[in-house]
């Protein structure tokens, strides 16, 4: 402030302001406050939403989702459907019910206005067959300014060996969100800073480095380091260089929600660059070759042969981050999700 009057004079900054405000002595028009959403209202956004992506899935027919899905999740999901066109593959064979469903909607202080919905479904089987198996899915929706409705942006699994926390709901029914300034005070890592860290700790544990201290071994964490070196050691027999790069995503806003045991569960998500490089004089002239039958981490790509494959990937994941003055708990990824956007280099010839 006192370098703005320093550059400007005390009139000129005078006028800057006026200029804010829209007029001099006038008021400046308040930010509209979002209502709160009724339960029975987020029971149906949730509905309406798994309708319409179980509908997309088994049509391939993306833009049913428009009106649900905005964000990553939208783009996840179309890039999906259109890569298993381009492959040929089949639809699901028939949309799952959805098992059981909570919504957790907080008291809407401003935009985008927020809910969090935790609900069961039917796993799928390779050949996108039913099992008797369900998985815990968490949502987040947001309504991101007074004319566009709730939309689901974020998408997590839980991971089958844990499970989520009680959230902290008031004696009003509403529950209760984390204060988004000073989180990182407060908690041992602020939700903006999750997918950063998460980011930081698999480049790390992926390049023999050692893990951060405050967070736990999982599925998410170890385990997914552990089968990305398997899989570039893997390729590396077959010609094929791989690097994966990661980077944390800026959230579209403060998800965060207190949890009874003291406890903040954060949604966040990261950005991954995946690239493929066929090293010369591997049995291919220096090509990738895709056939049809190429594993999970390919499946977004057409069948070809390629000099190159980039991929773009992003993790949306939900962790448990423990208050900073616990001692014993460490910060745990209890669910996540991944979903690639495919950038294609031009194959070889």
């Amino acid at each position: 402030m006192e370098g703005i009057r320093a550059r400007l004079g005390t009139a000129a900054f005078g006028i800057v302001l006026c200029a804010a405000l829209a007029a001099c002595g006038e008021s400046a028009a308040p930010t509209p406050v979002p209502s709160d959403i009724k339960p029975a209202d987020a029971m149906k956004v949730v509905s309406d939403f798994w309708k319409a992506r179980e509908d997309a899935y088994v049509g391939l027919d993306s833009s049913k989702l428009d009106a649900v899905e905005a964000g990553d999740l939208a783009k996840i999901d179309a890039t999906s459907i259109a890569g298993q066109k381009k492959r040929g593959l089949p639809g699901q064979k028939a949309p799952r019910a959805l098992g059981d469903v909570k919504v957790y909607a907080p008291h809407q202080k401003d935009y985008p206005a927020q809910f969090l919905a935790v609900s069961t479904a039917p796993d799928q089987q390779a050949d996108l067959s039913l099992t008797a198996k369900t998985y815990t899915q968490a949502v987040v929706f947001i309504k991101p300014d007074p004319d566009t409705p709730y939309q689901a942006v974020m998408l997590t699994v839980v991971d089958p060996g844990q499970s989520l926390p009680e959230l902290k709901v008031g004696k009003d029914g509403f529950a209760l969100l984390v204060a988004g300034e000073g989180q990182a005070a407060t908690y041992k890592a602020a939700a903006s800073q999750m997918g950063q860290k998460l980011a930081d700790e698999l480049n790390n544990l992926t390049t023999g480095a050692k893990g951060q201290a405050d967070l736990a071994a999982g599925l998410f964490t170890t385990q997914e380091a552990d089968l990305e070196k398997e899989l570039v050691s893997g390729l590396a027999s077959r010609g094929v260089d791989l690097k994966i790069s990661r980077a944390g995503k800026d959230n579209a806003g403060n998800f965060a929600y207190q949890t009874v045991d003291g406890s903040a569960l954060d949604f966040f998500a990261t950005n991954s660059s995946i690239l493929f490089v066929a090293k010369a004089g591997n049995g291919g002239g220096g090509c990738i070759i895709l056939p049809p039958s190429s594993s999970d981490v390919l499946k977004k790509q057409p069948p070809g042969i390629y000099r190159a494959l980039n991929l773009e990937e992003v993790t949306m994941m939900a962790a448990v981050v423990p208050p900073a003055t616990d001692k014993t708990r460490l910060i745990t990824v209890a669910a996540a999700a991944s979903g690639s956007a495919t950038v294609e280099d031009p194959p070889c010839s």
